[in-house]
Formats: C-alpha cells, sequence, structure tokens
C-alpha cells in the first residue's frame, strides 16, 4: 500500500512537473492577400474577372509569421475556405452560411517565406462532395456580389509549435463587364434559387433552379440545344420550365423510355446568355440520408458560322438530401 501511494504522489508531482515546463505555441499572426493572373509572386489585387473552367481566376495567398519577431513561420499548413449561403452559393464573408473547404487532400505547406499559396478556378469550383446544409457547392457566376475567403492556418510536422487559427474573412470583388468579363468560352452552370436542400423524411416540397448558358466565344453560335434530364420521382405534372430568351423550352420523352428531357434549341448571340428557370415539385424517400436527385446532368452543343460544333461540356446534378434530424429537416 505504501508503495502503491508513492508511486500515485510521484506520478502526481511528476505530470505537474511537466505541465509546469511544457512549452506553449509560440503566438502567430495571420494574413491574407489575392493575387492575380501573375501568381502568388505578383502584386495584391482587390478584385478579378471570371475566365472560364480550367483556369485559375484568382490566387489565394497565407502568409504566417512569429506575432513577437516578425520571422516567417515555415512550418504547418493551411487550408482554404470559400463563405457560401444555405445553398451552397459562394457569397461574402459576412453574409456566409457556411464556411467551406476548397483545398483538396492534405492542405499546403508552408513555404520559406510564410506563404502557402492557393489557386482558385472560381467558375470551376461546383462538387457534389463539397457541401453546405447538404447543398453542393457552386460556381460563381456573373453578375455577383463580393466572395468571402478565409484560410485555416495548422501547426504540424516535426517541431513545429505555433498557434493555429483563421485567418479574418475577407471579401474579394468579382468583375462582371457585361455578361462574359474575361471568360472567352462556351459555357453552362446552375443556381439552385430556391427549395430546402434538407427535407425531412416523406415531406413534399418545390425546387427551382436556373441553368444558365453564356457564348462568349469569338462568333455568334446557332441551332443551339440545352438540354437535361429531370429525376424520375419528380412529379412532371407540376414541372415548370421557362427561359429568359426565346423560344420557350420543352419537356418531352424520348422513345419508349420513362426519362423526361428539358430542351431549348435557338440561337445565342456572341456576349449573351440564355437563362432556363426550371422548378420540380415531389415528394422525397422517407430513407434518411437518401440524396435525392432534382436534375440529371446539363449540356449544351451550338454551331459557329463555319458549322463547327461548340459544346459547353457537362453539369452536375442539383440534388437535396433527407436529413433525419427533426430539429434542422424542413418538414
Amino acid at each position: 500500500m505504501k508503495t502503491i501511494f508513492k508511486t500515485l504522489i510521484c506520478t502526481v508531482l511528476c505530470c505537474a512537473a511537466w505541465s509546469a515546463f511544457a512549452t506553449a505555441p509560440v503566438p502567430t499572426t495571420l494574413g491574407i492577400a489575392f493575387k492575380g493572373a501573375a501568381g502568388c509572386a505578383g502584386p495584391d489585387v482587390g478584385s478579378v474577372s471570371l475566365n472560364g473552367p480550367g483556369t485559375p481566376d484568382v490566387y489565394v495567398q497565407l502568409t504566417v509569421t512569429e506575432t513577437s519577431s516578425g520571422n516567417p513561420v515555415t512550418c504547418g499548413k493551411g487550408m482554404i475556405q470559400i463563405a457560401t449561403d444555405n445553398m451552397g452559393k459562394p457569397t461574402s464573408a459576412g453574409s456566409a452560411f457556411c464556411w467551406v473547404d476548397i483545398t483538396g487532400s492534405g492542405g499546403v505547406d508552408l513555404d520559406s517565406n510564410g506563404h502557402a499559396c492557393f489557386p482558385v478556378d472560381l467558375d470551376n469550383l461546383a462538387s457534389p462532395s463539397l457541401t453546405c446544409n447538404m447543398m453542393p457547392l457552386q460556381n460563381v457566376t456573373c453578375p455577383t456580389g463580393p466572395i468571402g475567403f478565409r484560410i485555416h492556418y495548422v501547426s504540424s510536422g516535426p517541431n513545429c509549435s505555433f498557434s493555429g487559427g483563421f485567418t479574418v474573412g475577407t471579401d474579394l470583388t468579382i468583375n462582371c463587364g457585361g455578361v462574359c468579363g474575361t471568360n472567352t468560352n462556351f459555357t453552362i452552370g446552375y443556381e439552385l434559387a430556391d427549395g430546402p436542400g434538407n427535407p425531412c423524411p416523406g415531406s413534399s416540397h418545390c425546387w427551382t433552379y436556373i441553368m444558365k448558358v453564356q457564348n462568349c466565344t469569338a462568333t455568334d453560335l446557332t441551332n443551339v440545344k440545352i438540354q437535361g434530364g429531370l429525376a424520375a420521382w419528380i412529379n412532371v405534372a407540376q414541372t415548370v420550365v421557362t427561359s429568359d430568351v426565346a423560344p420557350q423550352p420543352t419537356i418531352y420523352q424520348p422513345g419508349h423510355s420513362n426519362n423526361r428531357i428539358v430542351q431549348w434549341i435557338g440561337n445565342i448571340p456572341q456576349g449573351t446568355e440564355v437563362n432556363i428557370t426550371v422548378t420540380v415539385c415531389g415528394t422525397v424517400s422517407r430513407h434518411c440520408g437518401t440524396v435525392m436527385g432534382l436534375s440529371g446532368n446539363w449540356s449544351a452543343t451550338g454551331h459557329d458560322p463555319s458549322g463547327n460544333e461548340v459544346t459547353t461540356g457537362y453539369t452536375g446534378t442539383v440534388e437535396a438530401t433527407v436529413d433525419c434530424d427533426t430539429t434542422t429537416c424542413i418538414p
């Protein structure tokens, strides 16, 4: 018994001594800056234009320094987040419903100057695996307001003992000169305008999404076909589709299939866009976590004056996820 008691006293005293001599993390100062086409080696910018999917629109730079000395911190990682509203649409820092991590796997290591650089393709963000309020992250489209970013610094690695944290949420202005800005492509993207991203099991709702097709090529495009599928569980009788440019879209059933296709065929002059608004209604599954597709993948195909085919590629799908948490789901 005496031996056990002495051991306990020693353990307590040893732990107290270790705690007393443990090294606290070195305080850090975190900074965020936006860079233009020249990358993180270039000058700071306060605004950028959208240049089409496939090329970064902005480079976002994290700077980490020791607060007391101002020396760069050269270990640890940064992870960049974008502000979104409750529908997954990027928004300003002050209006953020969620901060969605768009870093990718593992984060970005700090370099010898205490910097981590993040190329961001604003009009190619959409991903079903990145969500806010169970709604997939959407692309940034014109027109739009400021878009908020922040970066999370994490101290990691051998002999790396610095305080982590987040930069201040900071807005980037998006230049939308006319329809295209600096975009030079034929593009399609969607925006979920209304409807719950987390419906309760067995509940009935309507959702509205907008497909935006922009002709930012160097020529007019004729005989453009914009189309996408409706989900099989949707009540087709309650589906409404409209376009802000004539003609109006139609819904048809191909062959003997049960599929329903929304289609618009017309001309899109250079530097203009077509917005197709789709409203669908239905009763969601009673199974928790079920992903309810509201649309299939959309695309657009047209022809330039030489008869060459020009295509947009495909969008992601618009989705809602059945939520069985009665404190958060939408009845």
